[in-house]
This record gives structure tokens, C-alpha cells and sequence, in this order.
């Protein structure tokens, strides 16, 4: 069985120090993938920026489960 977990790209005050910590730790627990998802509502990380501060895992899939086409810029991950 290969289960996934989501990035907290969505929970207000996450940082992308916290994104790139959660993908390593997910990585280690033996998680087969990483998501992120869009929102529009409130202030958030744009999932792909989110992936991208993910990428530091080795074997990890990365993936999206909602991603909004019209939003204003994303975010940058710091």
C-alpha cells in the first residue's frame, strides 16, 4: 500500500523552512508522496511553489490535488 500526506501549504503562518522540513520528515516516515493544495479564500503558499520547496526529497512522488488557474501571484517561498 503507498500512502501520501499533504504539505501545509494552506495553513496560515506556514514558511517554506516548514514545507521543506515536512517533505524530509514525510520522506523518512515512509510516505510514498507529497500533495499541495490551492486556495483563493485566504493567504497561502501557490502549490507549485510548494512542490517546488518539496523537491528536496530523494524518492518522494510530488503532486497536486487542486490548483487554481486564476489567482494573483503566488506567494514566495521563503
Amino acid at each position: 500500500m503507498r500512502i501520501g500526506i499533504g504539505l501545509p501549504n494552506a495553513v496560515p503562518g506556514c514558511t517554506g523552512a516548514l514545507i521543506t522540513e515536512w517533505a524530509t520528515r514525510a520522506e523518512r516516515a515512509g510516505f510514498a508522496s507529497l500533495a499541495a493544495i490551492d486556495r483563493i479564500v485566504y493567504d497561502s503558499f501557490d502549490p507549485l511553489l510548494a512542490l517546488a520547496a518539496a523537491a528536496v526529497t530523494e524518492r518522494v512522488e510530488l503532486m497536486t490535488t487542486v490548483v487554481i488557474g486564476r489567482r494573483p501571484p503566488g506567494r514566495r517561498v521563503a
